[in-house]
């Protein structure tokens, strides 16, 4: 039986930032032909509570989008080395998700990561996964 990781697509969301302050930009993820989409948000330091983390959703590409998810745990007073996830289920979900993070004043790091799975088609290679490298042992 395979892991069902070799099932899935990886995308990443937010490669690994200091958010100080801003608005960071995100990857959309096109959620075409997979069932359920984890995001998983890994954060470093939190200098200061987030003004927004969310979710949102559209029907086309590159929109804003209408938050569905709004995470609340990453604050200065106990967010530092935390994660948090959202387990989407996509047939209930418009086709374009995109993350929304908005830091406070001072260092905030963070990294996100999307894994999409229950493909409608199985992605054979590294590359139809999203990675550059991977190791099946």
């Amino acid at each position: 039986m395979a892991n069902p990781f070799q099932n899935s697509k990886i995308v990443q969301m937010l490669a690994p930032i200091d958010a100080n302050g801003t608005t960071a930009t995100d990857t959309e993820v096109d959620t075409a032909g997979f069932h359920y989409l984890s995001v998983i948000i890994s954060a470093g330091n939190v200098a200061a509570n987030m003004s927004a983390l969310t979710l949102n959703e559209s029907d086309t590409a590159a929109q804003t989008g209408t938050a569905f998810v709004t995470f609340t745990a990453l604050t200065a007073a106990g967010g530092d080395n935390d994660t948090v996830a959202a387990f989407i289920d996509l047939r209930k979900r418009k086709r374009y998700i995109s993350l929304v993070a908005t830091a406070g004043a001072g260092a905030t790091l963070l990294s996100v990561v999307g894994i999409l799975s229950r493909a409608d088609t199985t992605p054979d290679t590294a590359t139809e996964q999203g990675l550059v490298e991977r190791f099946i042992v």
